[in-house]
């Protein structure tokens, strides 16, 4: 009973995070009629930021109380998320309104592989792990 209890509750997280991005897609489109292929981009970048936050604030700042350090982490990200948002808004998609899709496309691209996750990749991505010591 403990195992389906927590697949339930894996499948039902699973199930809001997937729900709350195709909001975001949904509402994005249905306001700038662009989709915003760097949507799930920074939604990466918000996730990280939201650690190491939680990472500082538990650590170096020694916050105790769970409650206000999730709500600390809370409004870093989403201040960190909007901020990014709104700088891809005004570099790559405020120029393309009005212009052919094909430009549309390619910038969208562009923006969503060079903007968030490029900057995560650089920063946490793979690194080499020596397995064995060299003497």
């Amino acid at each position: 009973m403990d195992y389906f209890a927590q697949q339930l509750i894996n499948g039902v997280t699973l199930g809001s995070i997937y729900g709350l991005i195709a909001i975001g897609y949904t509402m994005v489109f249905g306001i700038i009629g662009m989709v915003n292929f760097a949507h799930g981009d920074v939604f990466m970048v918000s996730a990280f930021v939201a650690l190491v936050a939680l990472l500082i604030l538990t650590s170096w700042l020694g916050i105790g109380s769970i409650a206000l350090a999730l709500f600390i982490v809370l409004v870093v990200a989403m201040l960190f998320t909007s901020l990014t948002n709104w700088v891809i808004e005004r570099v790559a998609y405020r120029s393309l309104r009005g212009s052919f899709r094909y430009v549309h496309r390619s910038v969208k691209f562009r923006a969503s592989h060079a903007g968030a996750a490029q900057q995560v990749y650089s920063t946490a991505g793979p690194r080499r792990i020596r397995l064995v010591e060299q003497q």
